[in-house]
C-alpha cells in the first residue's frame, strides 16, 4: 500500500507560493542562475523551478542546503514575515 499525503490547504499553499517567490528573489539579487544553484546545492533546476513556482513541497533539508548555496539564513528564505 502506498501512503497518500494530504491535499495541501490554502494556507500551506499560499506559504510554498511565498516560499517560492523569496528563493526567486533572493537568487536574482545575487544574480545566480538556476543552472547555477542547482549545481551549488545539488538540487536539480526542474525542482528548484517547482520551488519557484509554489508547486515543489520541499524537504527542510533540501532548503537548507540551497539557503546555504545562496549565502542566506534558512530563515531568511522560510520565515513567515512578508516579503
Amino acid at each position: 500500500m502506498t501512503e497518500r499525503r494530504p491535499p495541501v490547504g490554502e494556507e500551506e499553499a499560499a506559504f510554498l507560493a511565498a516560499t517560492g517567490r523569496k528563493l526567486r528573489r533572493l537568487r536574482s539579487l545575487r544574480g545566480v542562475t538556476r543552472r547555477d544553484l542547482a549545481r551549488r546545492s545539488d538540487v536539480s533546476e526542474r525542482y528548484i523551478a517547482q520551488i519557484e513556482a509554489g508547486a515543489g513541497n520541499i524537504s527542510i533539508l533540501l532548503l537548507r542546503r540551497i539557503a546555504r548555496s545562496l549565502g542566506v539564513a534558512l530563515g531568511e528564505l522560510i520565515g513567515d514575515a512578508p516579503e
